[in-house]
Order: C-alpha cells, then structure tokens, then sequence
C-alpha cells in the first residue's frame, strides 16, 4: 500500500465514488510474470481532484487475482514492469498531473509503444 496512504491519510483521501474504466492492457508474459492485466481508470478522489491512474492485476497462486497498487485513486503511472516494478504517483501541481495523466492514458493510446516503454517485452 502507499506511504501517504498508511502515514497521511488526509493527504490521499479515498474516492467517494467508483473509477470508470478506461482499458484494461494485457501485459506480455516473461518467465516473471504472466497473466498480469494493467487496468486504467479514472475519476475523482474524496478531494475533488480528477486522477488517472494504472492499476497492476496478477493471478494470485490460488486463482484469484492480486491488485499491485490498492490505492487506485493516486493516480499511479508504471514506468517499468520488468527487472522490478517501478511507478510514480500523480504530482499536486497542474502542469505536473497533466504530463503524468497523458503518460497513464498512454497504456490506452498508444498500447504497443507503452508496453515497450516500460519494458514488458524484456
């Protein structure tokens, strides 16, 4: 779960209402992982403020499935999924958010040049 999430709990207050989807990316099998689904949402958060966000989905061992980033609602953007996964959250300022959105839409837009972006090919 996120840091702000378990230590500043106002400061990432949860959605009031559920996110709209906007795709769901299947992520290219590699001997670490498979079956994994990137799922893009979008919507607003208990602040008012809009997010979107990249929500990572594996099958779990025993069938059901494993949500990466719980916290949906930060607006989290993966930059790698291979050789460790890494991401980023949505920052305050204007400018900031809109280039962070543009890069979590990107898994819908422009889906083969996203997955090679953040290295599911590898």
């Amino acid at each position: 779960m996120s840091s702000s999430v378990r230590l500043a709990v106002g400061a990432a207050p949860a959605a009031d209402e559920p996110p709209r989807e906007l795709c769901v990316v299947a992520v290219p099998a590699t001997p670490a992982q498979a079956g994994s689904r990137v799922v893009v949402l979008e919507g607003t958060d208990h602040a008012g403020r809009p997010y979107v966000t990249q929500v990572l989905v594996d099958r779990a061992d025993d069938g059901g499935l494993t949500v990466q980033e719980p916290a949906y609602w930060l607006g989290i953007a993966y930059s790698a999924l291979q050789h460790g996964r890494a991401w980023s959250s949505a920052p305050d300022d204007a400018a900031g958010r809109e280039a962070h959105d543009q890069r979590a839409r990107r898994a819908c837009t422009d889906t083969e040049a996203w997955v090679s972006e953040v290295g599911a090919l590898s």
